[in-house]
């Protein structure tokens, strides 16, 4: 039973093929921006937990949200541009 309304639901193309199956297209509309929302608010919430040190100079900075997130980043650092000295460099997590 399963996966005959998993196949349904990808041949859903428009709004009367959902409504056959049961689904309300105004929720799924609606909740992709909650969805999205959720996203940025997590977000938001891990970057302002840390503060960053340069390899460089060694200042310890916090980058705005979306110089944080433009960077590559691992488990220990994100690959940072550094404030005082303007260098990218791998910036170490500090604790707060």
């Amino acid at each position: 039973m399963v996966k005959n309304m998993f196949k349904i639901s990808i041949i859903a193309h428009n709004i009367a093929d959902w409504l056959n199956m049961g689904v309300n297209p105004a929720i799924v509309i609606l909740s992709i921006p909650c969805m999205l929302l959720i996203a940025l608010i997590v977000l938001k919430f891990i970057v302002s937990r840390h503060t960053y040190k340069c390899t460089e100079c060694d200042t310890i900075f916090k980058p705005k949200f979306y110089k944080a997130h433009t960077g590559v980043h691992g488990s220990d650092g994100r690959n940072q541009c550094c404030p005082k000295c303007k260098k990218i460099t791998w910036c170490k997590y500090q604790d707060n």
